[in-house]
C-alpha cells in the first residue's frame, strides 16, 4: 500500500494543500506564468543549454537548472603539486591568492624543509637555516638578534653612519694638557661664576675652540681664553654660546595689594574682580 504524502486533506474533495513562502510563489509566478513576451533567451554558464528568463532575474551567472548551478559552483580546475607534480583541484580561493600550491601538508613540509639553506652568520659565523623568503629579503644573516645589534653598531659608527656630520673635536693640540692644568691652578680650582669650592671643575673656553681649529691650536689655549667652571656652569656656557655672559632669569611679577573701598558690597565686588584679574583661585 503506498504512502500518503504529508500534508492536510480538505473534506470536500480531498486535495492536499501545501503552504509555500509568499517568495517562492512569487518566483514561480515570475518564471512559470509571466508572458514569454516579457523574457529574454540566455544560455546556461555551465551545460551552455539555452532558456528564457525575466529581465529581472537574470545574474552576472545563469544557470537553467539547480543541477547545473550545483556542479558549476564545485567545479575546480586541475592543478599540479609544486613538490610531488601530482594532479589535484585546489580551493577557488587558493588558485587566486597563492603562487604556490601543494596536494597536502606533508609536500608543504618536504618543499619548505629542502628549500632552506645553511648560512653563515655575519657577525661570528656559525652556520644556520635561513628561509627562501628570506634569503631573497635581507642580504645579511644573523643567529641571534644581539649579532645582530653588535653588527650595527660595529658597521655603523662614525663616517659609516648616514647621519654622520663630522662629529666632535675632541683633541685640543699637544698643549691642552698643559694649559688646563695651568688655567685651574691660577683659579685655584674655584669656579668663577658661582665660587664653588672642593668640587670638580672643567676649564672652558670663553671663545669657542671650533673657532680657531687644530691649526690655531695655542691662540685657543692660552690663558686668557681659558676659565674654570663647575659642572653646571660649564653646560650653562656651552648652551649659550656667548662666553660668561649670562642673563638673570626673569623675576615673577609682583602683584598688587587688594584695596576694599566704600560699602561692604561694592568692597565685594571689586575684590572678586581683582581676583579674576589676577587669576586668584
Amino acid at each position: 500500500m503506498a504512502e500518503e504524502t504529508k500534508g492536510d486533506k480538505t473534506p470536500a474533495t480531498g486535495a492536499i494543500n501545501y503552504i509555500f513562502p509568499l517568495t517562492y510563489v512569487v518566483r514561480y509566478y515570475i518564471i512559470c506564468v509571466m508572458p514569454p513576451k516579457n523574457r529574454i533567451s540566455i544560455s546556461c554558464d555551465h551545460c551552455g543549454k539555452s532558456f528564457e528568463r525575466p529581465p529581472s532575474l537574470i545574474n552576472k551567472h545563469n544557470f537553467c537548472s539547480w543541477q547545473c548551478k550545483t556542479l558549476y559552483q564545485i567545479k575546480r580546475p586541475w592543478v599540479s603539486c609544486s613538490n610531488c607534480g601530482q594532479l589535484f583541484r585546489p580551493r577557488p580561493f587558493q588558485a587566486r591568492t597563492r603562487n604556490r600550491l601543494f596536494c597536502n601538508r606533508q609536500c608543504y613540509i618536504r618543499w619548505y624543509t629542502n628549500g632552506t639553506s645553511l648560512l653563515n652568520c655575519d657577525w661570528c659565523g656559525i652556520a644556520i637555516k635561513v628561509k627562501p623568503s628570506r634569503q631573497k629579503e635581507c642580504d645579511h644573516h644573523f643567529c641571534s638578534k644581539s649579532h645582530y645589534q653588535l653588527y650595527i653598531s660595529a658597521m655603523r659608527r662614525y663616517a659609516n653612519n648616514p647621519n654622520w656630520r663630522g662629529g666632535r673635536l675632541i683633541f685640543r693640540g699637544p698643549n691642552w694638557q698643559k694649559q688646563r692644568k695651568l688655567a685651574a691652578q691660577r683659579d685655584n680650582y674655584t669656579c668663577q661664576i658661582c665660587n664653588k669650592q672642593g668640587i670638580r671643575v672643567f676649564v672652558h673656553h670663553i671663545i669657542p675652540f671650533g673657532f680657531f681649529g687644530l691649526v690655531a691650536y695655542e691662540q685657543a689655549n692660552r690663558l686668557e681664553n681659558l676659565v674654570t667652571l663647575c659642572s653646571s656652569c660649564h653646560v650653562k656656557a656651552g648652551r649659550k654660546r656667548l662666553g660668561l655672559h649670562f642673563l638673570p632669569p626673569p623675576e615673577a611679577p609682583k602683584r598688587k595689594p587688594l584695596m576694599l573701598s566704600g560699602s561692604t558690597k561694592k568692597a565685594r565686588s571689586s575684590l572678586i574682580s581683582q581676583q579674576r584679574r589676577l587669576d586668584i583661585p
